[in-house]
Formats: C-alpha cells, sequence, structure tokens
C-alpha cells in the first residue's frame, strides 16, 4: 500500500514558529508527521506576499509534492495542501 507524506502551506504571524498560527506576509511550510509536525518558514526578500508564496510552491514541487487541496479557516487566511509518496 502506497504511503504519503502531507505539507500545509499558509501565512505565519512571525519568523518564529513556536505555536503561533499561520497569519503575516512570509509562507510557512508546515510537514505533517507521525511524530508531529515541523515547519519552515519560507523568507522573502521584501517582495509581495503572492512572491513568496510562489517561492514557497515552486520548493515544495522541485521536491515532489503535489498540490491536493486548498482550504481557509478564516475570511483571509488561505491555506494549500500537499502531498507526495513516503520513500
Amino acid at each position: 500500500m502506497q504511503k504519503w507524506e502531507y505539507c500545509v502551506v499558509g501565512p505565519v504571524k512571525s519568523n518564529s514558529l513556536g505555536d503561533r498560527s499561520f497569519w503575516g506576509h512570509y509562507p510557512n511550510k508546515l510537514f505533517l508527521t507521525g511524530e508531529g509536525r515541523r515547519g519552515a518558514v519560507i523568507e522573502g526578500s521584501g517582495k509581495k506576499e503572492a512572491d513568496n508564496l510562489a517561492k514557497a510552491i515552486s520548493e515544495l514541487g522541485d521536491e515532489g509534492w503535489e498540490l491536493i487541496g486548498t482550504g481557509n479557516v478564516a475570511e483571509d487566511a488561505h491555506f494549500l495542501y500537499f502531498k507526495r509518496p513516503k520513500s
């Protein structure tokens, strides 16, 4: 049976990944694992949020992730859900 890895991309409040929620200008890649979650902020270079999000999506594509859905938890908080086969 095929097993999958999952990742959620959304905005974060700050550069700290702690337990802060996803709001702000820098997208966060949050990887969901059997041991819990781990994250990485995609730092921008002072560009628009859309440019930083494009960078995050491009990096995930290069790493073999496939977009499987979108959703939002608030009117202005949109999330992208990705998966890829576990190796």
